[in-house]
């Protein structure tokens, strides 16, 4: 083998072992600037060029990504319209490369010469499948090449298609989190906009309907405590307990909508309150264990009194239950909140599948990054236990 041979054969292993490099480096967990910056370094290395960029197609013009040997001096027109609107009117057209050097001596090739400050520049435009520009990936020479060798322009392209997939994907990821992000802010906007509905309907129920009921009561009571008639009297006393259970009906949805505005102090507080309002209804022994040591967030408050109000709810359903206890704690960055019952107990896995208060007990606290567990017995008795992260 001749020495020509073993130089050509030493340049195609460098070129492969080289080109593995890029590889690597492309599937790589780092971030796309740094990918980029080494794959900048990596071509000018296997073309032997002085300085290398990549530019990435964003909001309809060029922005400078990562580069290889840029001079400090030059790193603002990295990065300007003007190189932009330049490499758009060089590009035109051009599917694989365009060669840019000052010995063309045309208007474009040496305003580009003067703005990049090499003497000769390879530009590769690259663009999606459907044709839509990615970015441009250039080669700057200090001096101009006699000639630009085919291998090295090949190598070039070849550079340029694996840059496109980083780029493609690197496109595709920002878009599934900008995506991501329109959508939790979306939710967001659905929450608020269902508090301040919910709001709004308590407002009402507290100040009109109940007030009304209220002094409906108070009449009704009034005139029974004067009326000669017994008839009269056994009626308006059974009118007037209608009307109170109304009024604690409605002071029971007036918890439900949101809770946040029936004068409580604190969650545990107002879980208390939930807690009577059900038992005067269902006769239970009630008690409250408090062992938290932070104050949850309102939506973590919101999100807990309303899986408590289900779980009590059942209880008063299915339970038949004599004594109910209910615990809170702070735990793991979130609160625990645990309801448990004397009452008949059940097998969790032979539920009914039209038993959904279990079903958007367990849905609700999972939506809110936090853990939802039911065990029960027969004849022993029921707990349900949800933490919920303060969010």
């Amino acid at each position: 083998m001749t020495s020509s041979e073993h130089s050509r054969n030493g340049l195609a292993e460098e070129i492969v072992n080289r080109l593995v490099q890029v590889a690597a480096i492309l599937s790589s967990g780092a971030p796309i600037v740094e990918r980029l910056e080494s794959i900048c370094e990596v071509t000018a290395s296997i073309l032997g060029c002085d300085r290398s960029s990549v530019l990435r197609w964003d909001d309809e013009r060029y922005r400078g990504v990562s580069s290889f040997g840029l001079p400090e001096h030059l790193v603002p027109h990295f990065h300007s319209a003007g190189l932009s609107d330049l490499l758009v009117t060089l590009t035109e057209g051009v599917e694989d490369f365009v060669v840019v050097t000052r010995q063309k001596n045309d208007a474009v090739s040496d305003e580009m010469a003067r703005i990049v400050g090499v003497d000769a520049a390879v530009i590769c435009p690259i663009s999606d499948v459907d044709g839509t520009p990615v970015g441009i990936l250039t080669a700057g020479f200090y001096s101009a090449p006699e000639e630009f060798d085919k291998v090295q322009i090949q190598i070039l392209l070849g550079l340029a298609a694996l840059i496109r997939v980083a780029l493609v994907t690197d496109l595709n990821h920002e878009a599934g989190l900008k995506s991501l992000a329109s959508r939790r802010e979306l939710r967001l906007e659905l929450e608020q906009s269902e508090q301040e509905s919910r709001r709004r309907i308590s407002v009402e129920i507290h100040d009109d309907s109940m007030r009304r009921l209220a002094e409906l009561d108070k009449s009704i009571s009034e005139l029974a405590a004067v009326t000669q008639n017994e008839a009269l009297k056994e009626s308006l006393e059974a009118i007037g307990e209608e009307s109170r259970a109304a009024v604690t009906s409605l002071g029971d949805m007036f918890f439900s909508l949101f809770p946040q505005l029936a004068g409580q102090s604190s969650l545990a507080e107002t879980l208390m309150s939930t807690l009577r309002s059900i038992s005067i209804r269902a006769g239970w022994r009630i008690h409250l264990i408090n062992d938290m040591t932070a104050c949850p967030s309102a939506r973590a408050q919101g999100e807990l009194l309303r899986v408590a109000r289900q779980a009590l709810a059942n209880a008063d359903l299915h339970a038949s239950a004599q004594t109910v206890v209910a615990e809170l704690r702070s735990e793991r960055g979130g609160t625990l909140l645990t309801i448990s019952d004397d009452g008949i107990g059940f097998v969790p896995d032979l539920v009914p599948s039209n038993r959904f208060g279990l079903l958007s007990m367990k849905e609700r606290t999972e939506s809110c990054g936090g853990t939802f567990v039911v065990m029960s017995e027969l004849g022993v008795g029921t707990a349900i236990s949800v933490w919920i992260p303060d969010f």
